[in-house]
């Protein structure tokens, strides 16, 4: 054998060698491959769908890559791969390390009535529509208990469908990306989450990203409408779990500022109300969130969307003008996808199902204002609006029981609901600079006239349920009540806990701790007369208020007792001497009677 044919030969085992080599590079990983889907297959179907979420979470971590909606890395939020492929205590196996090590900006706790065993329900109800589950999220309202809101008492009721489907898929958009966390959460999961610190309804939601909004140093209706609404609806547009925030210990300035309405050590929403969302962030990605900037705000409101270099931001602050805003062009189109399937899994009742779909319908329908509307307003007969505003008004289970407490209090056994006009009277540092204001006698007047036109019998004096923040009004009525200078007088039942504060600006007690010794003892008066004023079958309301315009929109969605509950504002008052003008009323009455008075205080 010549040399060149050894070197032939031995370069020929060298290329047979290298081929078995590519060979099994290729077969190994596709052999383990099958051999991993083999065996995760085999685990899924042993241990069934109880297990589902933990088996999964396994073949996370053999794989060794991160879930593909985990927090993408960039500005907003460091990434530290799958919580899973590190190992940890099987209930916070769905957790980062990140968002494990804090510091969180937890949700309210037991101390506000919020336990594990709530928030659980809650989480679950709001994903998982059904029959059994409605109740639960509906009770959760500032409702009256046995409003149609609350208990729907014909399935029929299309107009109701439409705003409680609203309501109901805010529950779902802001509660969904918990649901992860907290099917598996039994006694021994709740231990673990306590031993780390973790608050009964503080969950990471690693696949949400977030819209971080602000209330301002405004009354309770105007952040409603103004900053809780829009915020919703821009949420809901972009596809981004909104959470209330004020006094955050980082980010910008105007995320540190307190709200004023509320004393409790939070200083924030939550004092009084429910959490918007199970999901909390880290003090990180609050510092590190972006902030839109003014023409990014209006391009979210006008088109929906967020500004391509931001679609990825686990976390965007907002800071809105405070000022009503369009609803976003794909909001209803949005909704109406995203609410179909859980409709067909809600009911199998043909008839029902039926029902929510024409409601459904309804809600990519553009609001229109009734015809000849003499008062307008932003929200006005919108279910959208006032679904939105539904949701935000939710209080926690501190304050609902002791307004609940308060109304029990106020109303007298023989109180009939039938038989009873609502007088809530806005008055004080609003006087002459936001609308006219009348005396409590005129009030009384108003409303006299005003339940006569239904014609009820001459003889049977109304209850008549008077709220008020003005020490002033206050005043008056004890006085008429005093030297029963009027019949209509007989039958006044008062919140005698209201604070009149005289300012719809709280003024903050910054010594007491409870609800009981007087921390936001302001909001709970304002609060607990709202839901008095939910128990009335007419109700005469000033409307320059955004707070009875919150009251309005929530009474005219079946939230009081009385299922046919009228509400009039003074400024559509039959009588013209009644009548009273708003500071940003153009019609030709308002006008010359500003201008009239104008020239009176210049003389």
């Amino acid at each position: 054998m010549t040399m060149t044919t050894i070197v032939k030969e031995k370069r020929k085992e060298k290329i047979f060698l290298l081929q078995k080599v590519r060979i099994l590079t290729i077969l190994i990983p596709i052999l383990y491959s099958i051999w991993l889907a083999i065996s995760n297959a085999w685990a899924l179907n042993h241990h069934r769908e109880n297990d589902r979420n933990e088996i999964i979470a396994t073949v996370f971590a053999r794989a060794s890559f991160a879930p593909k909606d985990s927090p993408r890395q960039g500005k907003s939020i460091p990434n530290d791969g799958s919580a899973a492929a590190t190992p940890r205590k099987s209930c916070l196996r769905f957790n980062s390390d990140a968002w494990l090590r804090g510091p969180r900006l937890g949700n309210a706790n037991h101390s506000f009535g919020m336990d594990d065993s709530l928030g659980k329900s809650l989480i679950l109800s709001s994903v998982h529509w059904s029959n059994d589950n409605l109740p639960l999220l509906l009770q959760h309202s500032i409702c009256e208990p046995n409003s149609k809101f609350v208990q729907p008492t014909n399935e029929s009721e299309l107009r109701l469908w439409v705003v409680r489907l609203v309501y109901l898929f805010v529950h779902y958009h802001q509660h969904r990306h918990a649901f992860t966390e907290v099917q598996n959460l039994d006694s021994q999961c709740i231990r673990e989450r306590h031993e780390a610190g973790i608050g009964p309804f503080d969950f990471e939601c690693a696949n949400a990203k977030f819209l971080v909004v602000r209330f301002y140093n405004n009354g309770i209706g105007a952040n409603m409408r103004y900053a809780a609404v829009p915020a919703l609806m821009a949420g809901l547009a972009t596809d981004r779990v909104v959470l209330f925030l004020n006094q955050a210990p980082v980010g910008p300035p105007f995320l540190q500022q307190p709200w004023s309405q509320v004393t409790c050590e939070r200083r924030d929403a939550q004092c009084f109300f429910l959490p918007s969302s199970p999901c909390v962030l880290t003090h990180h990605e609050i510092e590190e969130a972006y902030s839109l900037q003014k023409n990014e705000r209006r391009q979210l409101f006008r088109t929906g969307t967020l500004p391509d270099n931001r679609q990825d931001d686990r976390v965007l602050l907002l800071q809105l003008p405070f000022r009503a805003q369009r609803v976003p062009p794909n909001l209803r189109d949005k909704i109406y996808t995203d609410i179909l399937p859980l409709i067909h899994r809600m009911t199998n009742d043909p008839e029902l199902q039926q029902t929510l779909l024409q409601a459904t319908d309804q809600l990519r329908k553009d609001d229109t204002i009734p015809k000849n509307e003499s008062f307008t307003y932003y929200g006005m007969d919108s279910p959208l609006f006032h679904g939105l505003l539904l949701y935000a008004l939710r209080p926690n289970p501190r304050a609902l029981r002791r307004m609940n407490e308060i109304v029990t209090a106020v109303l007298p056994p023989s109180f009939d609901s039938g038989n009873s006009i609502g007088l809530p009277i806005r008055a004080s540092d609003k006087c002459n600079v936001e609308m006219e204001c009348m005396s409590f006698a005129n009030h009384l007047d108003a409303a006299q006239e005003s339940w006569q036109t239904f014609h009820h019998p001459q003889s049977q004096q109304p209850f008549i349920i008077v709220t008020t923040e003005s020490q002033k009004i206050k005043d008056e009525m004890q006085l008429l009540k005093r030297t029963n200078a009027t019949e209509f007088v007989s039958a006044l039942v008062v919140n005698h806990l209201d604070v009149t504060q005289d300012t719809g600006y709280f003024k903050p007690f910054p010594n007491e701790n409870t609800y009981d010794n007087g921390t936001d003892k302001a909001i709970l008066s304002a609060m607990a007369s709202l839901r008095l004023q939910l128990y009335p079958r007419f109700t005469l309301g000033n409307c320059c208020s955004s707070f009875h315009l919150m009251l309005k929109d929530i009474l005219s969605e079946g939230c009081g007792a009385y299922h046919d509950h009228v509400f009039q504002c003074l400024q559509s008052h039959a009588n013209p001497h009644f009548r009273t003008c708003c500071s940003w009323d153009k019609s030709f009455d308002c006008i010359a009677r500003r201008e009239n008075a104008s020239n009176i205080e210049r003389a």
